[in-house]
């Protein structure tokens, strides 16, 4: 069961965070430059600023720091994933039976 003080959607964020870190420890190049190329999108975009700066600083620092954050269950980590440059590193399928697992564990815990 989840025990942060997360909602639903934050859950959500963290568990597909938790499946890109695992594409990131198996391909970084690969994921990396998608996600760099993500956040060159954004730049410009005055409201997404801070992120872009935050992401940025991660992106082209230390792997094991980008990937601690990525999963971290932080209020800091949590407001990051809301804003990620890692949009598409998911197959819809592998994005689909996340999601679904997110609500059958929410309601289970809801009982």
């Amino acid at each position: 069961m989840y025990t942060g003080g997360h909602g639903k959607n934050d859950l959500y964020s963290l568990r597909l965070h938790k499946a890109i870190v695992a594409k990131l420890r198996a391909n970084p190049d690969v994921v990396l430059e998608k996600a760099k190329a993500t956040l060159e999108l954004r730049r410009h975009r005055p409201n997404e600023a801070y992120y872009v700066r935050e992401w940025e600083r991660l992106l082209y620092g230390p792997l094991e720091t980008l990937l601690a954050t990525m999963v971290d269950e932080s209020e800091y980590a949590t407001a990051l994933r809301q804003a990620t440059p890692f949009s598409g590193i998911l197959r819809p399928e592998e994005s689909q039976l996340i999601h679904r697992a997110v609500i059958e564990e929410w309601q289970h815990a809801s009982r």
